[in-house]
This record gives structure tokens, C-alpha cells and sequence, in this order.
């Protein structure tokens, strides 16, 4: 996990603008801060469903809302 910190924070002040980087840093802070709540709820979902049929759900949950924040912000195009 630290490892991933690291490089989404280096890869951030790499590519991103200089103005942006303060709202880009809010972001990421934010997911570091929502993903202990992710872990609890993929490990209720892996009781109910099992290991597979969950991680299974948790990736067409994860890629369903990324595919909706890209067809509706019509920035992100």
C-alpha cells in the first residue's frame, strides 16, 4: 500500500499542472481516507458472496461508476 502512495503521489506532481496540483491533491487525500470503508465493505460482501463472486461484483461496481463520471462529465473527454 505504501509503495502505491508513493507512486500515485510522484506521478501526480510529474503530469499534473501547477495549478492543479492543490485539487488534485485534495482528491487523492480524500480516496486515502475512503478506502478503509471500501476494505470493510468488500469483506461483508466476500462473507455473503464468497472470494470470487465478490471481487467479481466489487470490479463491475468500480467499473460501472467510472464509465458513468466519463460519459456524464463531458470535461473528462
Amino acid at each position: 500500500m505504501a509503495s502505491y502512495d508513493t507512486l500515485a503521489i510522484l506521478i501526480m506532481q510529474r503530469t499534473a499542472p501547477e495549478g492543479m496540483r492543490g485539487r488534485l491533491t485534495g482528491v487523492l487525500v480524500l480516496t486515502f481516507g475512503i478506502g478503509p470503508a471500501g476494505h470493510i465493505a468488500l469483506g461483508f460482501m466476500t462473507d455473503a458472496l464468497g472470494p470470487s463472486l465478490a471481487a467479481g461484483t466489487s470490479a463491475v461496481i468500480v467499473i460501472s461508476v467510472t464509465l458513468l463520471v466519463f460519459i456524464t462529465i463531458k470535461k473528462l473527454r
